[in-house]
């Protein structure tokens, strides 16, 4: 038993090695491919751990210029915030200056003030502000002109050469014509006088009729002012000429 045993491993081992003879260039064949295989795969570790290092440092790269574009627009913003805030203070110092002009008797300074705001307002309509500073300006613009109007008649009651000079030039800047400013001037002299006259007039009708009323000289104080001057009598009229020449 054991003797047909061992002729049967024989046999089996004999067949095996010749198996592995005729197979032993395929064997080896197949061991340097294995091993080619391990040097592919030991590269390709190698290669995976150098991209992973690569990419590690590309995304800490990345990461610091994510910050510094973030930190850029931030400052871009701030320095966009920063132009808007001094466009909004360079409107609020010309409207300063404007006032100050304005009560100066500057005019022509200020209306001219009053454009640079236009201006300056205009750059800023995006801004939500920009509607309520409009309408600070406009309402400058027009006390400037009231009070430019003011002025002129101010100016024929008590002249004084340099106000009618910048009172003029505040006329001349809104392109009025000489032939209408003068118009214009010669109507407020007339208005200043027919204001004069009219109350010197009724001072002295008033005032005679204190002393007691005498029919004769009884004016009726209602009408116009060329129908009251038309109806006044010769003692009268004379009374308020004296009286307008002091």
């Amino acid at each position: 038993m054991v003797d047909h045993l061992t002729q049967g491993v024989e046999t089996v081992s004999g067949k095996l090695a010749r198996h592995v003879v005729k197979k032993r260039e395929q064997l080896l064949s197949g061991i340097d491919t294995v091993a080619k295989v391990e040097g592919d795969l030991k590269a390709a570790l190698a290669t995976t751990r150098t991209a992973r290092l690569t990419l590690s440092q590309a995304s800490q790269e990345v990461q610091q210029h994510l910050r510094v574009i973030s930190q850029t627009r931030r400052k871009q913003q701030y320095l966009q915030l920063a132009e808007l805030c001094s466009r909004i203070k360079q409107v609020r110092n010309l409207q300063k200056s404007l006032r100050l002009a304005q009560d100066s008797g500057e005019y022509a300074d200020a209306i001219l003030l009053c454009v640079q705001c236009f201006h300056r307002v205009e750059s800023m309509q995006d801004l939500k502000v920009s509607g309520e500073l409009l309408s600070t300006v406009q309402r400058l613009y027009v006390d400037t002109l009231s009070k430019l109007n003011t002025a002129l008649t101010a100016i024929c009651g008590a002249f004084y050469p340099l106000r009618y000079s910048k009172v003029l030039e505040g006329y001349m800047l809104q392109n009025m014509d000489g032939h209408s400013l003068a118009e214009r001037v010669l109507q407020c002299f007339k208005d200043h006088v027919h204001d004069a006259t009219g109350r010197v007039v009724k001072s002295v009708l008033i005032t005679q009729t204190m002393q007691g009323p005498q029919p004769s000289s009884m004016v009726s104080l209602e009408g116009s002012y060329t129908s009251l001057l038309s109806s006044l009598p010769t003692p009268v009229l004379g009374q308020c000429m004296s009286q307008l020449m002091e």
